[in-house]
């Protein structure tokens, strides 16, 4: 008598990349698959300031229950990304001065880091790089969003954090498969293929706005052209090009100027060394920015 092997280890026999992403997508629909869980805290957080019977103080005491979540939204307000006169020193204060929407967003970018996490030691610095580059990304889309009317500065962050969520469970799939960790160009090509969909199912589930979702599905489409005035997608694409410039992939991309997204930032007033000149006077900025998400002091 002979035992069947399981459908997965059968589809992924031949070790290609259609193997791999055949055997998650089967997972994914057997339901053996589970998405990572939003954390609590951003949760109850969500809900109070969501809540219109609540205020600040309503706010600040579930934050508080973690001290270290209270410390870094302390931190941010008086920083010179978010700060304004005079210093803030409780979290009820901080939560008045940053605004409900604001606040929220925050919380969610800094507890959604102890996501990017992995039990595996050969993926561990591939899930590092991955976080550093969303923090990267986000705060990327956190200068350009300013210089773009009608776009939001914090929710422009929290879309370059949220971009690379699906890349997640992708990673942690790979640690039930050695040899596509020891492969990286097919574990390049794995996660290539079904981020962008992953994320923007995860996000749904999480039940983040279209805007979110949108610009996770399109994060890296080129071509996107959207409507006429600039949206979240178009920022997060030009965003990532900036981001890929100098690395592996750049010689991969198109030119930034031939990208649709790029004649609608900042009222189509950009050019190519306009565009970097402004990322390279907003040098603090980005870096404040990725230091209030990797919590650095």
């Amino acid at each position: 008598m002979t035992t069947s092997r399981p459908a997965a280890a059968q589809a992924i026999h031949g070790n290609t990349t259609r193997d791999y992403v055949r055997a998650f997508l089967d997972d994914l629909k057997s339901g053996k698959l589970q998405f990572p869980s939003i954390p609590d805290v951003a949760i109850r957080v969500g809900r109070a300031i969501n809540d219109p019977n609540t205020d600040s103080h309503d706010i600040a005491r579930i934050i508080q229950m973690d001290p270290t979540l209270t410390a870094r939204l302390v931190k941010v307000v008086n920083s010179p990304a978010y700060g304004g006169r005079g210093k803030i020193e409780s979290c009820p204060d901080a939560v008045t001065r940053l605004g409900r929407e604001t606040t929220q967003n925050l919380i969610i970018s800094f507890v959604l880091k102890n996501s990017f996490r992995t039990n595996s030691s050969a993926l561990r610095t591939r899930m590092q790089n991955l976080w550093q580059h969303s923090a990267h990304v986000a705060a990327l889309c956190h200068v350009l969003a300013k210089k773009t009317p009608g776009l939001s500065a914090d929710k422009a962050m929290l879309t370059g954090i949220l971009h690379d969520i699906g890349a997640i469970p992708l990673l942690r799939k790979a640690e039930s498969y050695p040899e596509l960790a020891a492969k990286p160009e097919v574990l390049d090509r794995f996660v290539y293929c079904l981020q962008a969909r992953i994320s923007a199912m995860i996000l749904c589930e999480w039940e983040f706005a279209d805007i979110y979702v949108e610009a996770a599905l399109h994060s890296e489409d080129w071509t996107y052209e959207g409507t006429q005035q600039a949206d979240y997608v178009d920022l997060l694409v030009i965003a990532q090009l900036h981001a890929y410039v100098g690395t592996s992939r750049s010689t991969q991309l198109p030119n930034i100027d031939d990208v649709p997204a790029f004649s609608k930032l900042a009222l189509g007033e950009l050019t190519p060394q306009k565009s970097l000149c402004i990322l390279h006077e907003a040098e603090e900025e980005i870096r404040v920015v990725e230091n209030i998400l990797n919590g650095a002091h």
